[in-house]
């Protein structure tokens, strides 16, 4: 059974991939920067400037990399990359055949050093650093403007392996497995890997779903074959820096060719836990539990995604994780179903959409500031109290009543989904200003910028 289930996960790395591949054949990535060539009038600049042809064009840079660290910013021109052997900077060769070889050879370190020109203000500025470390003019000038501690998003929330839901902050560069030659598998390229699963099919994974990809992907990746790991280094890693760079018929190219792969592998082996993902999110085994045929089909999805709402506002409140038991989650499933069935058109809808309003909520949260996430916090604290005085009842998630079925007393369900309604209006409002961009951005779990549909 594992030598199939190692294939298959091998098979749906090594399908997308080879999709990967063929779209992003016009660009390099090293150490997070994704190069393209540079145009003739940026050659002419830079003949102008250091008497050669040289370099590459950075067309984006991953915010966790090495470049991001050094201050590299989209629209540089990268020019050298000195290895620590080298004395002397040697000019990247215009076009990208070099430099493609030279990144499928050639692992990144904070022993190298960059050679970079930025324009700014109409001036050209040559900066340098050591891999990692911030760039400085070559010639004695200031710090090149890197970001500011108080911009950076604040790290996301995501389960951890207890099964509760404590939505700890996850460590993208933590590494969960080694191949057999010794190549890592980091949470970052877990989280890049649900992403694209998600993306493909227009949804957002539950925490429980992100921690299948990941257990998954964690014991394949022990006994995973030289060349998936060498195509997952240049093929997913690379995507979100690809991406961007593509047209939107590439994109839907791209986005159909995935979702394509994953049915097909997923279809070969439907009893594995990470083709029930992929069939459940592609609709393929999409369970609606009411609302059949209309346009607020209440689905299982839904319902799980309502769940690690709840509990991430109660932990939110009270600082504590919440456990849930399958007893708990079964009666927690039906309360829910009997609610909808009697509920006006505007909770239905909610419920109906609350897939895509724990994905935004959870997206947003991770770029939010301190301050919007307390005032955010702030309302779901005051309407949780209103609801508790009102009815008498414990309106809380973390501490689930002694019922038959193990599920919460009705009256303390009630009281819980009467403050998540009073406050649902106000945080999408308040989620939506943050960027004014939710509906399009799919975030890491540290709350990086992957790329926008």
């Amino acid at each position: 059974m594992k030598t199939r289930i190692h294939a298959f996960v091998g098979a749906l790395l090594g399908a997308m991939l080879l999709g990967v591949g063929a779209l992003a054949q016009d660009t390099a990535t090293f150490a997070g920067m994704t190069c393209t060539r540079l145009t003739d009038a940026q050659l002419a600049d830079v003949e102008g400037l250091l008497g050669e042809e040289c370099g590459v064009h950075v067309a984006s840079v991953l915010g966790t990399s090495l470049s991001a660290d050094s201050g590299v910013k989209a629209g540089d021109i990268l020019i050298s990359v000195r290895l620590q052997s080298e004395d002397e900077y040697y000019g990247i060769p215009p076009g990208l055949d070099d430099m493609a070889e030279f990144c499928r050879t050639t692992e990144a370190s904070d022993t190298m050093r960059l050679l970079v020109l930025r324009k700014e203000n109409d001036e050209w500025g040559l900066l340098e650093c050591q891999l990692g470390s911030p760039l400085q003019a070559v010639t004695g000038g200031a710090d090149a403007e890197t970001p500011d501690a108080d911009d950076k998003p604040q790290a996301a929330a995501r389960a951890v392996d207890t099964g509760s839901y404590s939505f700890s902050s996850g460590d993208p560069e933590k590494v969960l497995a080694k191949a057999l030659d010794g190549s890592p598998l980091m949470q970052k390229d877990v989280d890049i890997y649900g992403g694209l699963l998600a993306w493909a099919f227009d949804t957002r994974l539950t925490e429980a779903q992100k921690l299948v990809v990941r257990d998954e992907l964690k014991a394949f990746w022990p006994q995973a074959p030289g060349e998936v790991v060498r195509m997952f280094n240049q093929g997913v890693r690379s995507v979100p820096n690809v991406l961007p760079s593509l047209t939107a018929e590439q994109r839907q190219g791209m986005r159909g060719q995935y979702g394509g792969t994953f049915l097909t592998m997923a279809g070969s082996m439907p009893d594995h836990p990470l083709s029930r993902v992929i069939l459940a999110v592609s609709g393929n085994l999409r369970q609606v539990l009411a609302g059949a045929g209309s346009d607020m089909e209440l689905t299982q999805q839904d319902v799980d995604a309502l769940l690690e709402y709840l509990a991430f506002q109660s932990q939110v409140q009270t600082g504590q994780p919440v456990v849930v038991t399958p007893e708990q989650r079964s009666a927690f499933t039906a309360q829910v179903v009997a609610r909808y069935k009697v509920a006006p058109e505007t909770e239905k809808r909610t419920l109906a959409r609350m897939d895509e309003t724990w994905g935004v909520l959870r997206a947003q949260w991770a770029v939010a500031h301190a301050a919007q996430q307390q005032a955010l916090a702030q309302q779901w604290k005051q309407a949780y109290a209103q609801q508790q005085t009102a009815t008498g009842a414990s309106a809380s998630v973390s501490n689930w009543q002694t019922e038959p079925g193990g599920g919460m007393s009705q009256g303390s369900f009630d009281a819980v989904m009467n403050a998540m309604n009073a406050t649902h209006e106000a945080s999408m409002s308040t989620l939506g200003a943050i960027d004014g961009g939710y509906d399009t951005s799919v975030y890491d779990s540290a709350g990086n910028w992957l790329y926008d549909y």
